[in-house]
């Protein structure tokens, strides 16, 4: 099996027999092999979810929707400390270590579900465990800042496994927390919608319309610099307008406007017309990109109306339309790409060009809200 080239795990959710499931792919066989072996350990004495199909690089584990520690970390920042949640991830990584004697090399707060209603900790994300001793869990990636959450709940978890405090604790979207403070949104929707009939944007998938469910995914992934491409585009809060400069051009007239008006080094473009794409395929297709163009690839198939592009390819392009090249492929020579291998499934990245195709994006839309998953959402804090 071909493991994906840019060395992220990737995990989607999926509709499995009538229900919800979550599918991961590993970045690593090795990785692969860590968590089904400790999978194998630690059932039956710890809370995990079950292994419902194993292939090599690939899992499908049942599907729990309780929320992340990360999540619930944001939650306590706002309503107030409580150490129940802390104290159930310090027992559940004792239990582990006493166990099989590992523990995570790296603590991230979102490999670990609090399920309040139980009172207990789910764990995810065990490929990166590895043998410790008491003393050897750094809580230097945890988020935080200096309120008594933040502070309170590594305090639990360092008294109670010995953890050793990190020097350089960061509170979620602090500048230098991540990508998403350094990048902006460009949303196209400004087509002609002559196969739909009708304008694509204003479609509506359960209570939004297919312009709200894109500009959702990108204040979902902490991007606040988020603009629309068309004149035609109806004024919404927090959102620009950008009109084309040299219009008459299509996307690439729109791209082109877009990334003059980009407040950051890099934009994240997303097609209206794409609606199940779900915000963690574009999380990592963000976390992938390495400057020039990336774009989201699938089999054989690769979407430049679903990538991450520099801002300063803008003036490159007045070019391409003089030439008469006005496809957006034409954006990045193949020297300044880089591909971002999705491995969800490719029925969320199916076009809405056409009724047929709204009619099915639209009974997909339902059958996963009715499992209880939001794509927005699902896999981020």
């Amino acid at each position: 099996m071909l493991m994906p080239r840019d060395g992220q795990n990737q995990v989607y959710p999926i509709l499995r027999q009538g229900g919800a499931a979550v599918e991961k792919h590993f970045a690593s066989l090795e990785g692969w092999r860590n968590e089904c072996r400790l999978y194998a350990t630690l059932a039956g004495k710890l809370p995990l979810p079950e292994i419902l199909e194993a292939a090599p690089g690939r899992l499908v584990l049942s599907y729990c929707g309780a929320p992340t520690m990360l999540a619930e970390l944001q939650r306590q920042e706002v309503q107030g400390f409580d150490p129940a949640p802390w104290q159930a991830l310090a027992q559940w990584l004792r239990t582990c270590r006493n166990v099989c004697g590992e523990l995570p090399d790296r603590m991230d707060l979102g490999n670990f579900l609090w399920d309040p209603a139980k009172g207990q900790i789910i764990g995810l994300g065990l490929e990166g465990f590895r043998p410790a001793g008491r003393g050897s869990l750094s809580l230097a990636d945890l988020p935080g800042d200096t309120c008594e959450t933040a502070v309170g709940g590594p305090a639990i978890l360092a008294r109670e496994l010995g953890a050793l405090p990190g020097p350089d604790v960061r509170a979620p979207g602090e500048p230098g927390a991540g990508w998403a403070g350094r990048i902006s949104g460009v949303i196209l929707a400004g087509g002609a919608s002559s196969r739909m009939g009708v304008n694509k944007a204003g479609l509506r998938l359960g209570s939004s319309t297919l312009l709200q469910i894109q500009i959702e995914k990108m204040r979902a992934l902490g991007i606040t610099d988020i603009m629309l491409s068309g004149e035609t585009c109806p004024r919404m809060p927090g959102v620009r307008v950008v009109p084309d400069v040299l219009p008459g051009n299509g996307p690439l007239g729109g791209l082109h406007a877009c990334l003059q008006a980009a407040r950051h080094e890099a934009c994240l473009v997303l097609s209206v017309d794409v609606p199940l794409l779900p915000s963690a395929a574009l999380a990592y297709l963000c976390r992938a990109h390495r400057g020039g163009a990336t774009l989201l690839g699938h089999g054989q198939l690769e979407e430049p109306l679903v990538a991450v592009y520099d801002a300063d390819l803008a003036p490159g392009i007045p070019g391409l339309i003089r030439e008469g090249r006005r496809s957006a492929r034409a954006l990045a020579p193949p020297r300044l790409q880089n591909i971002f291998a999705y491995r969800g499934p490719g029925e969320l990245l199916e076009n809405c060009n056409t009724p047929g195709e709204f009619s099915e994006a639209s009974r997909l839309f339902r059958a996963y809200a009715e499992v209880g998953i939001s794509l927005i959402t699902f896999g981020l804090p």
